[in-house]
């Protein structure tokens, strides 16, 4: 916690982070579970300021050690570099990426109320699910915790 006051980024935080970071105990099973997953949104936020190449098909986890060991800045130092190298995707690149995937959840959730045995094997949900939120997130703001994937 002292690392992200140091660097000007507490209030950024989000209250389920906040709160897994003042007390991890505190966290249900099923919020640890979400927050976990959240390292597929995140990639999805790096691929938007372009620390990630390509997203490709939600049919695979991201690399969570890259994530972690190159990607992101570490723990303990300084953002500032982090945050002068990113540089967001132009509009139409970003507005062709939200509209796949947008149209991917649509057609995800539309099989899955009528016809759930034609979802092909190799979709990640959760990848899918992640990347949307990110997406969400990215075109109408508000909450972090409060993003809602409709389809």
């Amino acid at each position: 916690m002292d690392w992200y006051h140091e660097q000007g980024i507490w209030d950024q935080v989000s209250p389920r982070e906040q709160a897994f970071l003042l007390d991890p105990n505190s966290l249900s099973p099923e919020d640890w579970n979400r927050l976990r997953w959240r390292q597929e949104a995140e990639w999805t936020l790096l691929w938007i300021v372009g620390k990630v190449d390509e997203l490709g098909l939600p049919t695979r986890q991201c690399d969570t050690r890259r994530l972690c060991d190159e990607l992101i800045p570490a723990l303990g130092s300084d953002i500032e570099p982090f945050l002068a190298s990113s540089k967001l995707r132009p509009p139409g690149v970003l507005l062709a990426e939200v509209d796949r995937h947008y149209d991917l959840w649509c057609q995800y959730c539309r099989i899955c109320r009528t016809q759930s045995h034609l979802v092909p094997i190799d979709l990640q949900p959760s990848v899918l699910f992640q990347r949307e939120y990110a997406f969400e997130w990215l075109s109408f703001g508000g909450p972090w915790d409060d993003v809602q994937c409709d389809a």
